[in-house]
């Protein structure tokens, strides 16, 4: 409506009282106190943060949300009215989105309460209070992990969350998608426990997987070019493979032996990669295949605890706001971000998608960039200590994810907007049964490659999901047994 609104938190040492803090400007450059009685601070009311404000287009209206249950609302930005709380919670709101269906609120302990007109309300949660570690998509289903072995899946877009019915004791960090299952590396678990949980849905992991004896817990886990890499924390063997997620391989490799309690591994631009998150000087290893790898220096001495590919770029980060980026594995940009006035603090995730790049960290702090190199503060709830903390994060075509304790849950703003329809391009190989495939779109997408025999077909076949970690993507596929002829196409993963 031609303003902007700042909320937070503000504390006058005269008369020394402290309260919810609204700002309005029409330039962002001047900005007035809004300071009257209808705003909460110690002497009216138990809540004295906002953490959220937010633009209702389809309203015509300002709503701003906060600390016990607290949710504003104003028409022109200056005069401001507390609105229903949502049945009666206390929950601390940290995270808003208005749209056509209403007002949406998240806050701790996983909970998520919704509203068509800010009076009647209806609750949600993430169904899990514990801490959430991990998150992943594909085929248009998110899988959330945590400690005690638990699984959260939701298939509609993060509005419902299902449990799994997994058995693992330990801290699921690891989720992947390959082989038409869904794999889990499982970490401290208990004795008799599997490393290793498969399931075909995301919800039942009963299919057993047979790992080397002595395999314990899983640390890093990947998929890729075909093949599933995963690495422990003990036993005796280093470093184990599997092409169908069922049967899996051991074999030691002297870098995975001599860095065994500290690697991670992730899959991106047709290549594993390894890193040591403990030695003096991290090192990375590389390899396509997942059996023979080449050693890197990265010349940083920081612990590094996650890293993620896009646009032919590798961003790795760590602790103490640690950044190393390389597009080569030759040379290694290194950096410390910090959020606003803030230290350093330690890094937990990043993730590409739709050109842009996010890091989440402890704080509840992400930073974004459009290249990996220029990092700007995105999001903080100015909360900290040990349940502040916000750790791996993923892309989903649409959003961005990310996961903490107590069960929370947070999902960006849909960036739609910026994605591009993909553009696929068919041209033979020397061979007769190979073709080579050009596809060009928006790179964090992922789109299944689809033929049918006729056109217009009736039904279509799914050939195998393509991954497009850049704008531009090239890859050669064998033509499947008995199809001479027909059509590919590129859709969205089902259930998107």
């Amino acid at each position: 409506d031609g303003r902007f609104i700042a909320v937070g938190y503000y504390w006058d040492e005269i008369p020394d009282i402290e309260g919810a803090l609204i700002l309005t400007s029409t330039d962002g450059i001047n900005w007035t106190h809004i300071n009257d009685s209808t705003i909460p601070n110690e002497t009216n009311s138990d809540s004295i943060v906002l953490y959220a404000i937010r633009y209702d287009f389809n309203n015509s209206r300002w709503v701003a949300a906060g600390d016990a249950g607290l949710v504003m609302v104003s028409n022109d930005g200056t005069t401001w009215s507390v609105a229903s709380n949502p049945l009666g919670t206390t929950t601390d709101f940290y995270g808003m989105t208005v749209g056509s269906l209403g007002t949406t609120v998240v806050g701790r302990r996983g909970k998520v309460y919704s509203s068509a007109d800010l009076t009647e309300w209806t609750e949600n949660s993430s169904g899990n209070y514990v801490g959430l570690r991990e998150i992943a998509f594909q085929n248009g289903q998110l899988l959330a992990g945590s400690s005690g072995g638990k699984v959260l899946a939701s298939g509609d877009g993060g509005a419902t969350w299902t449990p799994g019915n997994t058995t693992a004791s330990g801290t699921l960090r690891n989720l992947v998608f390959g082989q038409g299952y869904w794999v889990a590396g499982n970490d401290s678990i208990r004795p008799n426990d599997t490393p290793i949980s498969i399931s075909p849905d995301g919800l039942n992991w009963s299919l057993p997987a047979t790992v080397p004896e002595g395999f314990e817990d899983c640390r890093g886990l990947a998929y890729g070019n075909g093949v599933f890499v995963a690495v422990p924390v003990g036993g005796g063997s280093s470093l184990i493979h599997s092409t169908d997620a069922m049967e899996w391989i051991g074999t030691s490799h002297p870098w995975f032996t001599q860095h065994q309690q500290s690697i991670f591994v992730e899959f991106g631009g047709g290549q594993f990669v390894a890193f040591a998150s403990g030695a003096p000087n991290v090192e990375v290893a590389v390899s396509s295949d997942g059996m023979e790898w080449q050693i890197h220096d990265t010349g940083t001495t920081t612990k590094l605890l996650a890293a993620a590919y896009g646009n032919g770029r590798w961003v790795f980060v760590g602790e103490d706001g640690q950044v190393v980026t390389t597009t080569d594995f030759q040379d290694w940009n290194e950096q410390v971000i910090a959020f606003g006035a803030k230290g350093p603090v330690r890094l937990e995730g990043v993730a590409f998608g739709a050109g842009h790049w996010i890091i989440t960290g402890r704080d509840h702090s992400i930073w974004s960039s459009a290249d990996g190199l220029d990092w700007e503060d995105a999001f903080t709830t100015e909360l900290t200590g040990s349940n502040a903390i916000f750790y791996k994060s993923v892309f989903d075509g649409s959003s961005f994810w990310t996961v903490g304790p107590e069960g929370v849950i947070y999902q960006s703003e849909s960036l739609a907007a910026a994605l591009t329809p993909p553009v696929l391009a068919i041209e033979r190989t020397a061979s007769p049964d190979e073709y080579l495939l050009r596809i060009e779109g928006t790179a964090g997408q992922t789109w299944d490659l689809i033929h049918s025999p006729m056109f217009p077909a009736t039904s279509w076949n799914t050939l195998q999901p393509v991954q497009l970690e850049s704008g531009v993507h090239f890859e050669t596929i064998q033509v499947p047994q008995g199809m001479s002829e027909g059509y590919l196409r590129l859709r969205e993963p089902q259930g998107n």
